[in-house]
């Protein structure tokens, strides 16, 4: 936890406590999805598509995500936006 903005880690207390509301966790989410760490930015991706934010700044992150280096954060990044719903798919251009 040590490369983690006070932000995140505020964000991640919040959270385990039961403090922190569903916009706040989409937020944390799309934080840690910029994370430098492959494995915050996997659980992230997982995070969100728990999460199935329908807000278009989650779909474009997951978008960009789809072009991570690391197969996994690629793989989680397109299986949330197939969790979020079609429209999200439709957004990412995963169809056609």
């Amino acid at each position: 936890m040590r490369n983690l903005s006070i932000k995140t880690v505020v964000f991640t207390v919040l959270l385990f406590s039961g403090s922190i509301g569903a916009q706040d966790q989409v937020n944390l989410a799309l934080e840690k999805l910029d994370h430098k760490d492959s494995q915050i930015r996997l659980q992230a991706a997982e995070e969100l598509g728990q999460l199935r934010p329908q807000q278009a700044q989650a779909i474009k992150a997951l978008r960009q995500a789809m072009s991570d280096e690391d197969h996994d954060v690629r793989s989680a990044a397109v299986l949330a936006l197939y969790r979020i719903g079609p429209e999200a798919v439709e957004k990412a251009g995963l169809l056609g």
